[in-house]
């Protein structure tokens, strides 16, 4: 695996070293296992859960793995070695102890009480190394993580490292906050254990391999039914009658980008049942995309639209999935009109000002999103009802100044790009049901990694 794009932000030696345990495997444990096989830690065990989950179609890790091997949890596994080769992974209850991060990712509180106080003990009477607790549940609609310090002694060397580098030390969390109870027996969902997952192994990489800009997250909220999307405290529970993606089904949808964000954008939609997908991008897969779109094992050199909708098949069989490997230029206006939807993914500001113009003349709803390091911004255009891009972040000023090259040297990460490409398609369902969901028309989305929990996610005027 190359790590070169990560590698000048992160120390990969860390990661490689990590040692991570994983409880749970049902739909927000196959994006954490996902995630980290992209992220390059180099040791996972997979501790079976105490009652495992029924399979559904949210779990993309079983799907692809399922060919080599019926049973779950191997299934998992064996998508995982296909996905980063270099990774360590084993499946034994005894390797708890020598974790330096334990995740409880199950819906079940029995079982996340034992986990945590397993943690205490091993910590306090069996020289256990666990550094962290992460409890992490989620329903179709919503999710949850907290995280938590099991008490243990530190090394000398720990304690100055310690001095210099984020600290989880709050107080102990409460019973709904660590144990979940609202979550029993709920189905995980698609896209709210994508980003609960990605939360999860971003409080990992710090741990691991810590920035002097990162700020611990302590504990936050996602539902699609809250205004915010995300807020802290307790979990809140709302009656919903939607329950039912079925109506997706006739959606014909297009994904311009097959890179970071793209890659997250299309399984979420994938993974929801949207009937017709279609993905352009004229780039081929190189070795470094790997870590941050994890489809792309066995595909290195081949054209990344197709090479997505071919493996995005292999997960949902049953919709349109087709790559066009080709980038989206002016002699594509009149043949990108009729989709309900456009999902920008793009990191450049001429197929972007492209797309806003495709959008203004068929009256197509647009979604763009755009990333950095440590932070990531989504904008949508509904014709009729909001500003387009052009007059909310001044794209023609943008493309005169922006460089033809097609070089990427800057650094690029998995987390950001798994959170925005999914948010994409989160304020879509969202633009979809506003007659019962809150939807900003007048507002953009943020995400900012670099923020107290509360200030992580939020809407700000477009102006």
């Amino acid at each position: 695996m190359d790590y070169s794009r990560q590698s000048q932000v992160f120390d990969q030696e860390r990661l490689k070293k990590g040692k991570i345990a994983i409880i749970g495997d049902g739909a927000l444990a196959n994006y954490v296992c996902a995630y980290l096989c992209g992220l390059g830690v180099g040791n996972i065990f997979l501790i079976p859960p105490d009652k495992s989950t029924n399979h559904s179609t949210n779990e993309f890790l079983y799907l692809l793995g399922k060919e080599d091997c019926e049973d779950k949890r191997l299934a998992i596994k064996k998508a995982m070695q296909k996905m980063n080769e270099d990774i360590n992974i084993e499946d034994k209850f005894d390797m708890l102890s020598e974790a330096d991060v334990v995740v409880e990712l199950t819906n079940d509180p029995i079982s996340k009480k034992k986990y945590k106080q397993a943690c205490e003990e091993l910590n306090k009477e069996c020289g256990g190394n666990i550094k962290l607790f992460i409890s992490a549940s989620t329903g179709i609609f919503s999710g949850s993580i907290f995280t938590y310090k099991p008490p243990r002694k530190k090394s000398k060397i720990e304690e100055v490292v310690c001095c210099s580098t984020p600290l989880y030390s709050w107080d102990l969390p409460s019973k709904e906050q660590i144990f979940m109870i609202s979550y029993k027996n709920k189905l995980q969902g698609n896209f709210s254990s994508a980003l609960i997952g990605a939360l999860c192994v971003n409080e990992i990489r710090k741990l691991l391999s810590p920035l002097s800009w990162d700020i611990p997250l302590r504990g936050l909220n996602f539902h699609l039914l809250d205004s915010n999307r995300f807020y802290i405290g307790y979990y809140k529970k709302f009656d919903s009658q939607i329950a039912d993606f079925s109506f997706l089904n006739s959606k014909k949808v297009l994904v311009v980008g097959a890179g970071g964000t793209g890659t997250y954008t299309a399984l979420t939609l994938a993974l929801l049942g949207v009937g017709t997908i279609h993905i352009y991008d004229g780039d081929v897969v190189e070795d470094h995309n790997r870590n941050r779109q994890i489809f792309f094992y066995e595909k290195v050199g081949k054209p990344k639209a197709s090479s997505l909708a071919e493996r995005l098949r292999e997960i949902n069989p049953n919709i349109t999935l087709k790559g066009y490997d080709e980038f989206v230029t002016e002699d594509h206006k009149d043949m990108l009109r009729d989709y309900d939807v456009i999902f920008s993914c793009v990191d450049k500001w001429r197929p972007r000002k492209l797309l806003n113009e495709i959008s203004l003349r068929y009256d197509i709803p647009l979604f763009d999103c755009g990333i950095t390091l440590t932070s990531g911004r989504l904008n949508y255009f509904i014709p009729g009802r909001n500003k387009d891009l052009n007059d909310v972040l001044r794209i023609d000023e943008r493309v005169k100044k922006e460089s033809r090259s097609n070089r990427h040297c800057n650094p690029s990460v998995l987390v950001p790009n798994a959170v925005m490409g999914t948010l994409n398609v989160v304020e879509y369902l969202a633009f979809l049901w506003h007659s019962y969901i809150p939807f900003h028309f007048d507002k953009y989305l943020s995400y900012d990694d670099v923020a107290c929990d509360e200030e992580r996610f939020y809407f700000a005027p477009i102006e």
